[in-house]
Order: C-alpha cells, then sequence, then structure tokens
C-alpha cells in the first residue's frame, strides 16, 4: 500500500496530511457540504483501487471536514453567531454537565460557576436550536453535575483579551466547544427541575474521587500545604496549592507534577505493573490489568484533555506488547496522535497536545543516545572483565546506568519542552534539567504512597495516615528542593521574541477597568507607571511583563494611592524588584499605599520622592520631567493628588495625567506653560470633569487616549466631549473600544497602535 521507503513508518505521513488538512480547515473555512461531497465521490475509487495518494488525498479530506463541523458548525458556534455582539436577556434549560466551582459570593448570595449542555434556549423570546454547551454564573445554591436546570439571565459570548499578555480565555473555551456565557442575576431566577441525568460514570467518579480526597488527607489536616501538594500530584487538584508554591514550581520547571499527563500515566502503569506482579502476571496479560486502570486513573482525575492524550498514548504503546512490536517508536507516537486527533482535531492547536508531543518525540529521538553518552563515564576499566569487578565496581556500574538514565531523560524531555515553554510561557528554565531529576523521583514516590494510602484506607484508615505521614515528609523535601531550584541564579529566566528593529521608546496603555497602569521600555529599560488593581496585575501585567521577557524592573512610578491603580504594587516589588520605586510627596489615608510604605520597609528599600519640577531620568536621552504636585498640596480626594509626567523622547512628548480632574488641570494651566505634548494619556477623574476645552488646547495634542471608569453609576464619556476632540483634529483612542494602546516613538515620529480594532495613527 505505501512505497517501501515509507514501511516502517506508515502512520506519520498520515498523521502530518491530517495535521496540514486540519490546518487548512482552520484558515481557510468553506461550507462543510463540498468537502463531504468529495468524499462520497472518492470512496468507491478508493475501494476499487487502494494505493498511497489516493489514501492521503481521502485523510486530508476527511479530517478537513470533520474540523470544519468540529469548529465551524458546531452547536456552539451556531449559539454565538445568534447572540452576536452585546448582551441578551435568555431563557434556558439543560444538564449540568461539570461539577460546580465556587466563585466567592456577593450580597449575601452564593455564586458558582459550572458548564450546560443547553436543551432549549430563548434569545429575546425566540427559540434557538438546543445542543449548545455555555458557561453558567450562577446564584444561589448550586445544583450538582447531572442535574436539569432551568434559568433567565443575560447571554453573551466569551469576551476575548483587552490587553497584549492576557491569556485567551475565549479562545481556550471555543477550542472546547464553548462560545457563550449567561449570568444567572438573582436565586429566584433559577430552579433544579430533576436530578440523575449525568453520566452514571462521571458520577461515579465525582464519588470516587472525594473519597479519595478525604483518603490522602487523613491525619494531614494540620499540615494543609503538604496536603494540598499530594492531592495535586496524585489527582491533579492543583487549586489545592497555594499560588507562591506553584510559582516555585513554575520557575523550577516542575509545574507539570500538578497536571495529570504523560509523566503521571506512566508512573501509575508502572506502580501497576509492580503491584500486579507478585500475583503471577505475565507481561502481555498485564496490558489487560493496566489499560483498564489508567482509564480508571484518567476518569477519577477529571478526564482533562491532557490525561486522555496520555492515557491513549499509553493505550497503543501497551498494545504493542501484545504483537510483540517495538512499543517505544515513532510509528506507535504517530499512532496516537492520528487516534487523537480523530478524537477531537481542535487538539491540534491545544499547547499541552503539542508539548505532550514534542516533549515525547525527543526523548525517543535523543534519550538513548545521550544514556549511550553518559553511561560511558560511570564504567569500571574497559580492560577489566566484569566477573572480576569488585562490589564497589558493580555498584558504581549501576548506581551511573541509572544516573544516566534519568539524566537523559531529563535532559532530551527538557529540549523538547523548552520551544514550547519559550513561546507560550516565555520561558527558559535551565534548571529544570537538574530540578526534575531530583522531584521526579519524589514524586514518584509521592504518588506510590499515595496509591498504598488509597489501597489500605479501603480496611484500616490508621494504615493510610502512615502511608499520608511518609507523604508528608516526602512533601515536604520537595517543596524544599523546588524552592531552592527556583531561587537558584540563572535557573530561570524570561525571554521575549527577539524584534530586528525596536522603537526608541514603546509606551502601553492597558485597559483596566477602573485604575490604570502602563509599561515603558526605552534601550531595554523597564519601567512601570502604576500596577492596576490586585486582580489586573496578576491577569494582565504579570503574564505581559513575562511576555517581554522583563526580568527585573528598572523602576515602578506610583501616580495615585488607590488599590485600583497600585494594588499590584507590593506583588510587583517582590516578583519584579524594582531599582527604584518613585512617589510624590503628598500623603494620602490610603490603606493599600500604607502596605506598600510596609513592603518596601520589609524589603529595605527606600523610594525616591519626586515633586514638580524634578527630572527624572528613564534611560539615556529619555527623561519624564514631573508637572504636578507641587510641593505642600492639600486635596481630599485622591485623584486631585495624582502625579503628573511629561515624557521627553527623541520623536514626540507624552503627558501622562493619571485620572487628574478640573482641579489639577487648572492648577497646571496656570503655573505650567509647557504644557504642550504630542500625545495626551488620561482616565476618567472618580467625580470631576477632566480633558476641558481650555486645557486640550493649551496641551493640542495629535492623539489622547482615554480610558474609561468601571466604576458602577459612571456617566462614561460624554458624546459632546468626544465631538469636542474631534472637532478640534485630535485622533482618539477611547479604550472602551481599543483595549490597551501601544505607542512607538523613532526617532522621526511616532505611531499609535490599537489591540483591537485595528485604529492606527501615525505621524
Amino acid at each position: 500500500m505505501f512505497p517501501a521507503s515509507h514501511s516502517r513508518l506508515p502512520l506519520a505521513g498520515l498523521v502530518l496530511v491530517a495535521a496540514a488538512a486540519i490546518f487548512c480547515a482552520e484558515k481557510m473555512p468553506v461550507d462543510p457540504l463540498w468537502p463531504v461531497a468529495g468524499l462520497v465521490l472518492a470512496a468507491p475509487f478508493l475501494l476499487w483501487r487502494p494505493c498511497s495518494l489516493p489514501i492521503l488525498l481521502f485523510v486530508a479530506t476527511s479530517f478537513f471536514t470533520l474540523h470544519l463541523f468540529n469548529h465551524e458548525v458546531s452547536p456552539g458556534k451556531l449559539l454565538s453567531i445568534a447572540l452576536g455582539s452585546g448582551t441578551h436577556p435568555v431563557r434556558a434549560a439543560g444538564i449540568v454537565i461539570s461539577e460546580p466551582e465556587e466563585k466567592g459570593s456577593h450580597r449575601g448570595v452564593t455564586r458558582s460557576g459550572f458548564k450546560v449542555r443547553l436543551d432549549t434556549i430563548a434569545i429575546e423570546g425566540a427559540p434557538q436550536p438546543g445542543g449548545a454547551r455555555v458557561l453558567v454564573n450562577w446564584a444561589g445554591v448550586p445544583p450538582s453535575y447531572g442535574d436539569r436546570v432551568e434559568f433567565s439571565g443575560e447571554a453573551q459570548n466569551i469576551p476575548g483579551p483587552r490587553n497584549p499578555g492576557q491569556m485567551d480565555f475565549a479562545g481556550y473555551s471555543q477550542r472546547l466547544g464553548i462560545y457563550s456565557e449567561i449570568r444567572v442575576r438573582y436565586a429566584a431566577d433559577a430552579s433544579m427541575l430533576s436530578r440523575g441525568h449525568g453520566n452514571p460514570v462521571m458520577v461515579w467518579a465525582g464519588i470516587a474521587r472525594r473519597w479519595m480526597q478525604q483518603k490522602l488527607s487523613l491525619d494531614l489536616e494540620d499540615a494543609p500545604e503538604a496536603s494540598g501538594l499530594v492531592e495535586g500530584m496524585v489527582l491533579g487538584m492543583k487549586d489545592q496549592t497555594p499560588e507562591e508554591t506553584r510559582e516555585w514550581f513554575r520557575r523550577s520547571g516542575t509545574l507539570h507534577l500538578f497536571v495529570v499527563n504523560g509523566l503521571h500515566i506512566g508512573m501509575f502503569a508502572l506502580i501497576a505493573r509492580f503491584l500486579i506482579r507478585p500475583f503471577g502476571v505475565g507481561t502481555r496479560r498485564a496490558v489487560f490489568v493496566i489499560v483498564p486502570v489508567l482509564v480508571f486513573y484518567t476518569v477519577v482525575t477529571g478526564l482533562n484533555p491532557g490525561s486522555i492524550r496520555a492515557t491513549i498514548m499509553a493505550g497503543i504503546l501497551l498494545a504493542g506488547e501484545l504483537f510483540e512490536r517495538k512499543a517505544f517508536s515513532f510509528n506507535t507516537l504517530a499512532a496516537a496522535a492520528f487516534a487523537i486527533l480523530l478524537w477531537d482535531t481542535n487538539e491540534l492547536f491545544m499547547p499541552g497536545f503539542q508539548f505532550s508531543f514534542g516533549v515525547v518525540f525527543a526523548i525517543i529521538l535523543l534519550a538513548g543516545r545521550f544514556q549511550r553518552f553518559f553511561s560511558r563515564f560511570g564504567k569500571p576499566d574497559a580492560f577489566l572483565p566484569r566477573v572480576l569487578w569488585n562490589p564497589v565496581q558493580v555498584a558504581q556500574f549501576h548506581g551511573s546506568r541509572h544516573l544516566a538514565a534519568l539524566l537523559a531523560l531529563s535532559l532530551a524531555a527538557w529540549i523538547g519542552s523548552t520551544p514550547f515553554t519559550a513561546g507560550y510561557f516565555h520561558m527558559i528554565s535551565p534548571g529544570a534539567v537538574a530540578a526534575n531529576m531530583v522531584v521526579v523521583p519524589m514524586a514518584f514516590a509521592v504518588l506510590m504512597q499515595g496509591i498504598l494510602a488509597l489501597l489500605t484506607g479501603i480496611f484500616s484508615n490508621g494504615t493510610a495516615s502512615l502511608f499520608n505521614n511518609a507523604n508528608w515528609a516526602v512533601a515536604h523535601l520537595i517543596l524544599n528542593a523546588v524552592r531552592l531550584f527556583a531561587e537558584i541564579p540563572g535557573g530561570c529566566a524570561y525571554v521575549e521574541m527577539p524584534r530586528l528593529h525596536p522603537p526608541v521608546c514603546e509606551v502601553t496603555v492597558f485597559d483596566f477597568m477602573n485604575g490604570g497602569g502602563i509599561h515603558l521600555r526605552m534601550e531595554h529599560r523597564d519601567w512601570l507607571v502604576d500596577t492596576g488593581s490586585r486582580i489586573e496585575y496578576e491577569t494582565v501585567l504579570r503574564p505581559f511583563l513575562r511576555m517581554r521577557g522583563v526580568n527585573r524592573l528598572d523602576g515602578m512610578i506610583v501616580t495615585r494611592g488607590s488599590a485600583a491603580n497600585i494594588g499590584g504594587a507590593v506583588a510587583a516589588l517582590k516578583e519584579f524588584q524594582p531599582a527604584v520605586v518613585v512617589d510624590s510627596p503628598v500623603r494620602d489615608r490610603s490603606a493599600t499605599h500604607a502596605g506598600l510604605f510596609s513592603a518596601l520597609e520589609a524589603a529595605r528599600m527606600g523610594k525616591g520622592i519626586y515633586e514638580r519640577g524634578d527630572l527624572l531620568p528613564l534611560s539615556p536621552g529619555i527623561t519624564a520631567r514631573v508637572l504636578f504636585p507641587p510641593a505642600g498640596l492639600q486635596a481630599r480626594v485622591l485623584d486631585d493628588k495624582a502625579m503628573v509626567l511629561q515624557i521627553q523622547s527623541r520623536g514626540a512628548r507624552l503627558l501622562l495625567m493619571s485620572g487628574a480632574g478640573y482641579l489639577t488641570e487648572q492648577w497646571l494651566l496656570e503655573n505650567e506653560p509647557g504644557l504642550k505634548s504630542d500625545i495626551l494619556i488620561k482616565s476618567h477623574h472618580s467625580s470631576d470633569l477632566s480633558g476641558t476645552p481650555d486645557f486640550l488646547e493649551a496641551v493640542h495634542p495629535a492623539v489622547v487616549i482615554c480610558g474609561e471608569s468601571g466604576f458602577p453609576g459612571s456617566a462614561g464619556l460624554s458624546e459632546a466631549w468626544v465631538r469636542d476632540v474631534a472637532a478640534r483634529g485630535i485622533v482618539l483612542f477611547r479604550q472602551d473600544a481599543t483595549g490597551a494602546v501601544r505607542v512607538e516613538v523613532s526617532g522621526e515620529g511616532f505611531t499609535v497602535r490599537s489591540f483591537l480594532g485595528g485604529q492606527v495613527f501615525q505621524k
């Protein structure tokens, strides 16, 4: 069927063709009826005369068509088209298909989130086809998996990111077939109709998972960090582990231990083989025991895509034992990829799929070669016959062989994963090679003892507690080791894709809900002007800085002390260690501002106090001039104390007004003759006018970048003000429409680009 040159890897070509077809369907969607018609016409010819080229064409057309149906004409996509833009009132009913997750409470009402497969839905009274899966933000007592619920609420398509570096949750959800979300405002708008409509296997898996969690935490109630680590490694429950601990694992390159993936499945298979060996189960018959055990483990740990991929891959690898074929080969890897893409074509675009197969490919290609190379250094004298080796030489040989295998596996896996960690997470962690050599064997011990705790917990809680206490000791060893590797200088670094012609000065104005945040980059120097709130720092600003390859900040400027502006300042201080923190001499009553002072004191860092007239050197040739506040300013509102800066660079002047309003603008008009700037960056004052005609006349900007307040009840941008700005010939970037805005200043001029909508201004 295939040419002789391809006889050893018949599935590799099929996988490459399938991947190419899926990619083409993603980029060039067409009416799926055309490829279906092609399949119907091609099938008889293929049956009549099978050969390589028609088979490849048939596979390409099949996967092209399959992806069109998975991604372009799925029920979720059709519902998103019906919803369009904006928010719409809906009435819907469906079945809960995921375990509810608590999202806190608001005004005494508990809120939770879960997925629902809709049976019926009406948008503004107009019925729509059912079958779509949606996210539901629920008010009141949450239902359980498998409950049929009815509810009214507001539906919208899941919004995409509004800032660079922000996670594209909408894109991720769409790969899972979910495009829309419904918010139920009040508990009275929702009701549970009936129970027991879920998959019985998933119901049982949820019960089993809760039982396992309870057994794994026996006698560890007073050690939540160790208990969370054990539950995370055994059951993949990473939410049980504090964010600071996960950051240690992330920086040391061992965060994969919290995701049930190929490593977990492989270790679980080895443990299962070890446990059934005393019962005389042979290698071939063991396959019929191990594969069901792996399926059970995958179901109990939540059927996440990584574990499903790994189980399919392991099942195909183990199946090679039945036919006495070499299991670990490129052809077997291709078979696993083919099966997974057949199950869901969207997997091709998931980082987990690319990680898994990239790492396994590198292990198959490189691990054996590395092991043979490293093994040479541990062998006794090559001219000494093995029968003459003394016990020390025998121990040396076997120890070095196992060490070489571990080093080879860790190095090959690191090489295979590095392109993806750099591409997706903008991180390179050379220390991960050594960290995994130390931590993975301990993780194997945690998994082994966890399984023994679960097995013995069926009969004796006391015996299970013994294994849990042993795991407590190993968990603390892991935590100490991971923290050590995470703090090794040079063990981890964030990197940015190189740019051929970077601008002289680059300013990114983030679209934050209520506060502000700006990143300045000038000749490889990085400054922050405010950080936004704590959640905006964690979800937007920190990922952005990592994407830009920032490991340390050259400085952080505090313009006003509100939680909306500097809620993330303490975390930024700890994680990016700015060389200087710039503040004004004006005092306020902000608890957030006081918390920043305490953090500076604890870190034994001072701060630079700047007031009107001071020059702040940002980089050679670029300075920030402080225009406001003057010394001794008395004001009641935080926005009236905001620091105003004018950045002077070759090619442009930028005026950063923060949240300043009418009083500040009037003071500047009376006291500052040099207001003229090319770009005005401002956000709404919390309670006052801003951007007055006299002030715009004095600044005379070519561009205004204006953030909108997200506070409930805020008036938003006045249409009269927007028309006045346009009448003056000023280009307005209003961030409710543009999202984040990037300014690139060259020696001759500047360019302003919006993150959303494609708005561009160049001068």
